[in-house]
């Protein structure tokens, strides 16, 4: 780690300290040769003051300074001390601007003192070449680094990011000087790899046609890091000698303006273009997808999976489209809003792009998703019909295929039995299976009918089902064959056996009509609920009530039964081969009924709670989202419809987004209202499209539009009030203020001022810049942004008027009608270079400007007064010359390849 001495100063590595020696002592000799004289060290040769007090007297002679008499042949080290003193006396009048605390002794010197010797002399270079850039050391480095910047940008294996390394290849040298005399030096054949031959090229160069002294060494540069005060030294000739606000430095950077602007409209145009075709194209492909559609799926189980796809769709896809369509709708405005300010031709996009023809896309868009869900769900609700009643005719069908072939076995019992009252329960048993078969041609005729309403619904199903209705009925024919056949056995046998047990037969008859009745009951009951809204749990409920109501009614014929037991059994009879039931039997059936309805009623109070609740949370919902969405809707209406003067259009842009706060409540409410459907389960909602991240985005989006307004409308206004400023210059205004507000107290003060007019390529003399700082500021001791900006009006009067750019061409061109690509190239950036060559109309021997610049401006704004904006040119250089150095005039422009 380096030392640090008793004054102060750092103990330098000692490359650095040969370096920063061989300099100082360069730089000393530029001036001491007026006086016919020369140090050949700057350690020895100053201790005896005679060099130093010439130094000073010459380096300062614009001051007039004179230190007096003093020795001029001194001996004694007493008469050398006093020499060195009356030189420090000076000196140390300003060593505060450099850092320094402790004076310079005049014994340091005398003595020998590397370190101090070193620190005196830069205190000499600062205050006569550093400080008139700028008032302190950080703000004039920092000034002076953002000039080389500037000047450099753009050039290949260039980057100056400090004052050392970032010179060593030589590069940035010979690009300051190309930069501004780009007929020297022949960039194109330079390489990184050739350092020294790069510097030694630059610092003949610079000897040469600007008399700038070659203080540094080439050697030194590349052998080691290179001393920064060293270098900025030697930077400093090149900033007093290209510096400056010359005519054709003011063309350059009015010509990087308007190609700035005309870039970055252009790249809004092709932002929007290339949004809206996107947009357009997805809306057009979406449109055409859900218009087309035809499968729906063969199941209730596909038919919703596609309608959650559905819905994820406008979850997620269409709500990023949602907000695709406000950034195209949001750039459209920013663009016109940001022509209409500059003066130049709206933008009118092709027809299908339009914001016109993308709403009307937009809202193809939606009818055809409307139509697309209300078909979905009608054919959801007919699959869920189709499988309930597939599983009604299955369960039927296969009862009635068992009970056909449980008689089928009956009648073929050839057994007529061996006693009267055998046969008359045989007979008996026959009566009841023919009785038992009109019971049971109503289910057959109910099965009938759900297979038409099946096939009704689906036709596809034809086949199958009246297949097994022609099965059913066939074997109901067989049925009918061998019920004549065993009759007739009956009959035969009834000649012998005629007295049949007739109360034996009732019971049997009305057992098994009761028994009959139960098994439809619960066929009923046990069906599954199955309900999508009120309207079809009302429909359920009314089903239950008929069938409670039988239930009540059969009744009766559960207490006849009973009567029917207890006869028998007071007659002595015992069996019953006619029947399979008994009374208990049956009572217990009817009471599982009961039991039944019981359940059913109460699973359809809960369905009619559930369906209730969630049509209330959906319509609560809709309610509320509409509610926030016509809010948002309302204030971008409002916002659109904002005209007259630009403080009349704030003053309206920030009434409106006093609203704000109201919609954020709708917004909210709506948000509560979606969080209660999430919490019920509920996936859909019939009664809105809206969904809660709709209303989010158009929300954000509503709240980035009145902030981006706004801005435009403030910007507006300061262009207003700063006089005909363009947009870009008080762009440039803006940043280089911001940047040098160092402490970002909104405020510039004095050094801070000083900085931005350097960086700005304003050169005026210490004394200018403290009488217009005082003038400017108004006496208060600092610069706010406006003082600053009527500062730059009076100085520049920079209103870019089409004479004005025509002009800044004819400057460039040198009078010719057309321009040539080196002529852009020696004042334009790469990209900006670059934007001129695609967008420029050719024309004979180069570049038509004249075209270039009359379609960079309005029609209103291209037929302005010419020769008041002559003048008006006249009156400005004539200010800007006054307060700025005389410039060296240019040299002649040397055209090559």
């Amino acid at each position: 780690m380096a030392e640090v001495s008793e004054s102060g100063w750092k103990v330098m590595d000692k490359g650095w300290e040969r370096m920063q020696i061989k300099t100082f002592t360069a730089w000393c000799n530029t001036f001491l040769k007026r006086r016919g004289l020369k140090i050949g060290s700057l350690i020895d040769d100053l201790d005896s003051g005679i060099a130093l007090i010439n130094l000073l007297e010459v380096v300062f002679e614009k001051d007039k300074l004179s230190l007096g008499r003093y020795d001029k042949n001194p001996r004694m080290r007493i008469h050398k001390i006093a020499n060195v003193n009356i030189a420090l006396k000076f000196i140390n009048q300003f060593i505060r601007d450099v850092g320094i605390k402790t004076e310079f002794g005049p014994t340091d010197i005398v003595d020998h003192n590397l370190k101090l010797i070193l620190g005196m002399t830069w205190v000499i270079i600062h205050k006569a070449a550093i400080e008139e850039i700028s008032e302190e050391e950080l703000t004039a480095r920092e000034g002076l680094l953002l000039w080389c910047k500037k000047k450099t940008a753009g050039y290949r294996d260039v980057n100056v990011r400090n004052f050392n390394t970032s010179w060593q290849s030589g590069l940035a040298f010979c690009a300051l000087i190309h930069k501004h005399r780009p007929d020297l030096i022949n960039y194109d054949s330079l390489s990184e790899a050739n350092a020294k031959e790069n510097l030694n090229l630059a610092f003949d160069v610079a000897e040469t046609n600007f008399d700038i002294p070659k203080i540094l060494d080439a050697e030194d540069m590349i052998s080691m890091k290179p001393d920064d005060k060293s270098v900025m030294t030697y930077v400093a000739y090149y900033w007093k000698t290209f510096a400056g606000s010359n005519k054709t430095e003011l063309a350059a950077r009015r010509l990087g303006k308007l190609v700035s602007r005309r870039e970055a409209s252009d790249k809004l145009r092709n932002t929007y273009l290339e949004k809206a075709q996107a947009l357009h194209d997805w809306t057009n492909a979406k449109t055409g997808e859900f218009a087309s559609a035809s499968d729906f799926g063969n199941s209730s189980a596909e038919v919703q999976a596609k309608l959650d796809t559905f819905m994820a769709y406008r979850a997620n896809e269409k709500s990023v489209q949602v907000s695709n369509k406000l950034d195209v709708d949001a750039i459209y405005g920013t663009l016109q809003a940001k022509l209409n300010a500059e003066g130049s031709p709206p933008f009118v996009p092709p027809e299908h792009l339009s914001p016109e023809m993308l709403n009307y896309l937009w809202t193809s868009l939606g009818n055809a998703e409307g139509e697309y869900e209300r078909v979905m769900r009608d054919y959801l609700k007919k699959m869920k019909r189709l499988e309930l009643l597939l599983q009604q005719f299955d369960r039927r069908a296969d009862k009635l295929v068992a009970w056909e072939s449980e008689k089928q076995q009956q009648l073929n019992d050839t057994d007529t039995g061996n006693s009267l009252g055998a046969v008359q329960a045989k007979i008996k048993m026959h009566e009841a299976y023919e009785d038992e078969v009109k019971a049971n041609e109503s289910r057959f005729i109910k099965l009938q009918q759900l297979g038409q309403e099946i096939i009704s619904l689906e036709p596809n199903f034809a086949e199958s089902v009246n297949g097994r209705i022609e099965a059913i009925g066939n074997g109901w024919t067989s049925l009918s064959e061998s019920a004549m056949r065993r009759q007739a056995l009956l009959d035969d046998a009834l000649i012998i056996q005629q007295n049949l047990e007739n109360l034996r037969m009732g019971f049997a008859k009305k057992a098994e009509e009761l028994n009959l009745w139960v098994e439809d009951a619960k066929e009923e009951l046990e069906d599954p609920v199955i309900a999508t809204s009120v309207l079809d749990v009302e429909q359920l409920r009314a089903a239950h009530t008929n069938l409670d109501t039988a239930h009540k009614n059969t009744h009766t014929s559960v207490q006849q039964l009973a009567d029917l037991a207890n006869q028998l059994a007071a007659s002595g009879v015992l069996d019953n081969p006619y029947t399979r039931f008994s009374v208990d039997g049956l009572n217990e059936r009817y009471g599982q009924v009961s039991g039944l309805l019981a359940d059913r009623g109460a699973a359809l109070d809960a369905e009619m709670v559930t369906q209730q609740t969630q049509d209330a949370l959906r319509l609560d919902f809709a309610q509320k989202a509409q509610a926030a969405m016509d809010s948002v809707t309302g204030i971008n209406q409002r916002l659109d419809s904002l005209s007259g003067a630009v403080e009349d259009q704030l003053a309206s842009a920030d009434q409106t987004s006093l609203e704000l706060p109201k919609c954020q409540d709708l917004l909210d409410a709506a948000r509560g209202a979606d969080q209660q459907l999430v919490a019920a389960h509920v996936t859909e909602n019939r009664q809105t499209e809206l969904s809660q991240r709709d209303l989010d985005t158009a929300f954000d989006a509503l709240q980035n539009r009145i902030q981006e307004q706004r801005k435009i409308l403030q910007n507006e206004i300061s262009l207003k009030n700063a006089s005909n400023i363009s947009v870009d210059l008080m762009k440039e205004y803006r940043d280089t203020f911001d940047h040098f507000d160092k402490d970002k107290s909104g405020t510039l003060e004095r050094h801070e001022f000083a900085a931005v007019l350097q960086s700005l390529d304003m050169v005026l003399p210490e004394e200018k810049i403290t009488e217009t700082f005082v003038k400017y500021s108004g006496g208060q001791g600092s610069m706010s942004f406006e003082h600053f900006i009527t500062f730059m009006q009076d100085l520049r009067k920079d209103t870019d008027t089409p004479e004005e750019i025509l002009d800044a061409f004819a400057t460039i061109a040198g009078g010719k009608e057309y321009i040539t690509v080196n002529e852009l190239k020696a004042v334009l950036t790469p990209e900006q270079l670059a934007y001129c060559t695609q967008n420029m109309p050719m024309t004979e021997g180069g570049y038509d400007y004249r075209r270039f610049t009359a379609d960079s401006f309005a029609p209103q704004i291209r037929g302005g007064t010419g020769e008041r904006e002559r003048e008006r040119e006249r009156e400005r250089e004539n200010v800007c010359w006054s307060l700025a150095p005389t410039p060296t005039p240019p040299p002649p422009q040397i055209q090559h390849q």
